[in-house]
């Protein structure tokens, strides 16, 4: 799964990062304790620094119509 996600995000899916997929963690977009499945449909790469703000409920994902958002599309939006 991750050489999948790697190679489908290429980079850090947050809208303008560039740091590699192969330096990036894999984040659930529907979070695993919440049903989320652990599969590419709902992985996206994230850069540690972009992985912490998502972690820490400072942005959320957007819901779009497909599972895996295309590379560089805006998926992560601020709460308010």
């Amino acid at each position: 799964m991750r050489a999948y996600t790697q190679g489908r995000d290429a980079t850090c899916r947050w809208p303008g990062c560039t740091i590699p997929a192969t330096q990036c963690q894999l984040d659930h977009r529907i979070e695993y304790h919440q049903g989320g499945p652990t599969s590419p449909d709902n992985l996206v790469n994230l850069c540690q620094h972009h992985h912490n703000i998502k972690t820490d409920r400072r942005v959320h994902y957007i819901s779009t119509p497909s599972p895996a958002p295309s590379p560089g599309s805006t998926e992560t939006a601020p709460t308010n």
